[in-house]
């Protein structure tokens, strides 16, 4: 009784208080007390500074010997993404060597084809558009001509004949150069034979010995049950998923916009197909930058407005097809990143590392957002168990924990 009269007169005395003193929250300063304290006894440890270390030497030998890990490197990949189709083969009680064996000949089919049939199709149909590019630019520039005659008071006939001859130009020399490139990349395939029998290789090795080899990784990694394990499996699976996902909507695409091109009678279909295709790989960005280099395309080949428009609504068509039905459906958790986080990875990527950062900036935020989950799900654990309802559950767990002679001990003085 004593002990409730003082509590309510010392309710009564903060009750008339112009400024009651509040005791404060103690969950931040517990949170920030417990990130210092992992963090301290983290950097305490040799381990810490003798991983850090050898992280650091094994960045400075990649970058030394960055040509010759390309290859290695490519192999990986393509074994990554090969691995899942191994995986299903084996569900199917296919022994993993055999299935390797069939995935790389079938592999090694479409590859060949590739070289053989595609290749050579798209240089050709890359050079006549890049020949095209000055008839493009004057019929482009007489469009603007014949506007400023109807509006001559809105558009400068100067402004519009410089702003044409520079896009021409550099659409021009981009063309050139990619040509080049892909005529560079075709005969350096035929010719260097040798890296293409290395890749093979390895790809074929790292399928075969996948458990051996991720055994031997695994002991340079931390335990399967802590918090990074976690974090690296989350991230190989959605990344997996992506890589594969994106990599059938990209031939999909493809072949769905070659088609629909090659029905509207545009010459360079196959290769505006291919780019349209390509053109996923860039969220948002890369449909937007493809569009009009098809409607170009689309109005020199028939010369008519009409013809433009459809294949304008034809490729608007087929991008909203990807993006909300093949998309959402083949590649499923890439949609829980969200638009403006693929836009700011987008942006911060590309002004690292250029057109590569472009391309990986979505694979690379996935991976900053499996670690970003684990962050808060740690700091809810940390806010679940700092709070007062969890403080006084610990406290009646530990009195549970007693014996029977304590706890009815205990149960007399509460009482």
């Amino acid at each position: 009784m004593r002990s409730r009269d003082a509590r309510s007169s010392r309710e009564i005395d903060t009750q008339d208080e112009p400024f009651p003193v509040v005791d404060p929250d103690p969950t931040a300063a517990h949170l920030g007390t417990a990130a210092i304290n992992r963090l301290t006894a983290l950097v305490s440890q040799p381990r810490f500074w003798v991983i850090l270390m050898a992280t650091g030497l094994g960045l400075y030998l990649v970058s030394l010997t960055l040509d010759a890990l390309k290859t290695v490197f490519g192999s990986a990949v393509i074994a990554y993404i090969l691995d899942d189709l191994i995986t299903r083969l084996e569900r199917h009680r296919v022994p993993r060597v055999v299935g390797v064996l069939l995935v790389l000949i079938l592999g090694l089919g479409v590859a060949l084809l590739t070289l053989v049939w595609l290749l050579p199709r798209l240089v050709s149909q890359l050079s006549n558009i890049v020949a095209d590019v000055p008839a493009i630019a004057g019929l482009v520039t007489a469009r603007i001509q014949h506007l400023q005659q109807q509006y001559a008071q809105l558009i400068s006939t100067t402004y519009g004949e410089q702003l044409v001859t520079r896009i021409a130009s550099e659409v021009e020399r981009l063309g050139s150069s990619l040509v080049n490139t892909m005529l560079v990349g075709i005969t350096g395939t035929l010719a260097n034979l040798f890296n293409g029998v290395v890749v093979l290789f390895l790809v074929f090795e790292f399928l075969r010995d996948k458990k051996l080899i991720l055994g031997w990784l695994s002991r340079f990694l931390p335990r399967p049950d802590s918090r990074f394990s976690a974090v690296m499996r989350e991230v190989d699976r959605e990344m997996g998923h992506f890589l594969r996902g994106k990599l059938i909507v990209i031939v999909l695409l493809t072949s769905a916009a070659s088609v629909a091109y090659s029905i509207l009678g545009l010459e360079s279909s196959l290769f505006l197909g291919v780019l349209t295709g390509l053109a996923t790989v860039v969220p948002y960005f890369g449909a937007v930058v493809v569009f009009f280099p098809v409607l170009l395309v689309a109005y020199y080949s028939h010369g008519s407005t009409t013809a433009m428009i459809q294949v304008g609504v034809t490729y608007l068509i087929l991008q909203t097809i990807e993006g909300y039905v093949v998309s959402p459906w083949v590649v499923g958790h890439y949609s829980r990143i969200h638009p403006a986080a693929v836009v700011i990875s987008i942006l911060v990527f590309g002004s690292v590392w250029g057109m590569w950062g472009v391309i990986l900036a979505v694979p690379g935020a996935i991976v900053i957002r499996g670690f970003l989950d684990e962050l808060a799900r740690w700091v809810s654990e940390q806010h679940a168990g700092s709070t007062p309802a969890a403080a006084a559950g610990k406290a009646m767990s530990s009195v549970g924990a007693k014996t029977p002679e304590s706890n009815a001990a205990t149960e007399g003085v509460i009482l």
